[in-house]
């Protein structure tokens, strides 16, 4: 018997320097020649003083493993090597990201504010800005967050003959990053050991016995890890809000760099928009892992001590994937559900200006490649 004890760490801590600390301003349309607007306070479209004002306090990120495993070896019908292991992931994740509100003067007649609604004045500007503190996030996980067992027998049934057999599990977490005022549960996406089974079988043949011919084969279903970019995006994690305001006065520098704004900016106030609202009610109920699968068979003849010839094909393929998938509802309004493309609740999709729904054809990426050497 045998047992190893191993462990892994990972961390990057990020930061941004010397980035523009106060508001940018930027004219989405020209106001060049605009009855009422002194020349002093006309600019043409385009006119900005900073190109970007993001920035990045701190973006710190952690991953850990622990793995233990033990091989067991012992005859019985030939000569086994059992593995079993049981490795623990867990990460923690602490991110500030500071967005300074953004001034951004524009001019039209009638312009629409919102789908199908339009302005009351039949001139009007708009501001827009993103506050500081409604642009910073910050969470952390420190428990693990998936835990993965595996069964792995290396038989040699004869001298020349070699079966791999195993079978792998996993669960895992996508924590939620929501406000606690939403209700949401801590744990967004949940799979249990179950939905993560992922048989494996293999096996190499020495043809002749001599070592020079060889056979070899092997099949497996394989499951990606969930990326904590969706929780990071979709979950709570990040934050960007934007508020929209009437612009009554044509000295909009004297907008700039207002303390309080927003949400108290001069102007009335026409429209706000939370562009990252969580998305934990958008989650197909039935979503399943991710899910591949693997086929290799090739064969390998040694010609001299130095050269050898070799034939190998592999086919893979998806036959599951986890996308956030994006549709329109019977108003025209954007939607989105986070599942598996083409099944479920995801099997159709609405075409706009058709009342039938169309087939959402699941994933069918598939490489298949042959090789020699």
């Amino acid at each position: 018997m045998y047992t190893s004890l191993r462990g892994a760490y990972f961390t990057y801590d990020d930061t941004d320097e010397g980035v523009y600390p106060n508001d940018r301003y930027v004219f989405a349309y020209s106001n060049v020649g605009q009855a009422g607007v002194p020349p002093e306070f006309q600019a043409p479209s385009g006119t900005q003083n900073q190109t970007t004002i993001r920035s990045n306090t701190r973006d710190k990120y952690n991953r850990y493993q622990v793995a233990w495993d033990t091989t067991f070896f012992f005859s019985g019908g030939g000569e086994h090597q059992l593995k079993a292991a049981s490795p623990s992931t867990g990460a923690r994740t602490t991110l500030s990201t500071a967005t300074p509100r953004t001034p951004s003067s524009s001019t039209g007649t009638g312009r629409s504010t919102r789908r199908g609604a339009a302005s009351t004045a039949t001139t009007w500007s708009a501001a827009t800005g993103r506050s500081p503190s409604a642009a910073t996030s910050r969470w952390a996980r420190s428990r693990p967050n998936s835990w993965q067992i595996f069964l792995q027998d290396q038989w040699t049934i004869a001298r020349n003959f070699t079966l791999n057999i195993g079978l792998r599990t996993e669960n895992e977490i996508a924590p939620s990053y929501a406000d606690p005022i939403y209700g949401y549960a801590s744990d967004a996406i949940k799979f249990d050991f179950k939905d993560k089974l992922a048989p494996r079988v293999g096996f190499a043949w020495d043809i002749k016995g001599d070592g020079r011919w060889k056979a070899y084969a092997s099949w497996g279903i394989f499951y990606d890890i969930l990326k904590m970019d969706l929780p990071r995006q979709s979950f709570g994690g990040a934050k960007w809000v934007e508020y929209y305001y009437t612009l009554d006065t044509p000295n909009w520098p004297s907008l700039v760099d207002v303390p309080g704004c927003p949400p108290a900016c001069p102007g009335n106030q026409l429209l706000f928009r939370d562009f990252r609202y969580p998305s934990n009610d958008a989650i197909d109920p039935d979503v399943l892992p991710m899910k591949m699968q693997e086929a290799v068979v090739g064969f390998d003849h040694e010609l001299t001590n130095v050269l050898s010839l070799g034939v190998r094909y592999v086919h893979k393929q998806i036959d599951r994937a986890i996308e956030d998938i994006g549709n329109l509802d019977a108003e025209g309004n954007e939607t989105y559900v986070i599942g598996n493309p083409g099944i479920g609740i995801n099997a159709t999709y609405l075409t706009p200006r058709r009342a039938a729904r169309s087939r959402c054809p699941r994933p069918s990426a598939t490489t298949t490649r042959w090789s020699s050497a």
